[in-house]
């Protein structure tokens, strides 16, 4: 294996493919244009994912590569290999981080539950929150209280699904105005409408910590 410093001189762009594709994570060392290189990233993911996270920030925006990696980390998922899922759920996807928005942002719409796996400060994002509530109403088990809009949440719960949202959404949220009234909205999706006559119901302000 080549060390570091060898593959930082390295300028010529086959070397470096050549490189990338037997050891995908050696793209870490690699600097200046090439670490821009389309062709360069994708050989070096087709060999590692987590070369992902080395590439430049703009191709970590590029379609064409934000395709590839979805489809990569779901193949990897559904493969049916352990190994490939805890290399998804415990190495790659806690290891994202804000440059990776993109990616981010089209994982949540495509698997809200991946919501969990997210580092912690994620957890705490309303806007990646909501689309992982909005594709799969029980993400908001993960989301972070009480740092994040969670009216906005449990609302998108409720009409998400009804019975999850009895299940996981704060008890506080039920003795919101707006929220109960919401659920009866729905009420076509209700047959359990007595659980809410003895509920009390008052203003957000009245609620402490909202």
């Amino acid at each position: 294996m080549l060390s570091p410093n060898t593959i930082r001189k390295t300028r010529n762009e086959s070397d470096v493919y050549q490189i990338v594709s037997e050891n995908g994570r050696s793209l870490h060392h690699v600097t200046g244009t090439l670490k821009d290189n389309k062709n360069i990233a994708l050989a070096a993911m087709e060999n590692d994912l987590y070369a992902f996270l080395y590439i430049s920030n703009r191709l970590k925006q590029d379609p064409e590569i934000i395709t590839y990696v979805l489809e990569r980390i779901f193949q990897l998922l559904t493969s049916g290999s352990s190994e490939q899922t805890d290399f998804v759920q415990k190495k790659l996807l806690p290891s994202l981080d804000r440059s990776c928005k993109t990616l981010l942002q089209q994982l949540m719409k495509r698997d809200g539950l991946l919501f969990q796996h997210l580092r912690g400060k994620f957890l705490a994002c309303t806007s990646l929150a909501i689309l992982a509530v909005k594709q799969n109403p029980r993400a908001i088990h993960f989301v972070s209280k009480p740092i994040f809009d969670y009216k906005t949440l449990a609302k998108l719960a409720i009409e998400g699904d009804y019975y999850v949202a009895l299940e996981l959404v704060d008890k506080r949220a039920w003795e919101n105005e707006k929220i109960v009234s919401k659920a009866f909205m729905l009420k076509n999706k209700l047959r359990r409408c007595e659980k809410f006559l003895d509920i009390c119901i008052i203003s957000f302000e009245e609620v402490e910590g909202w």
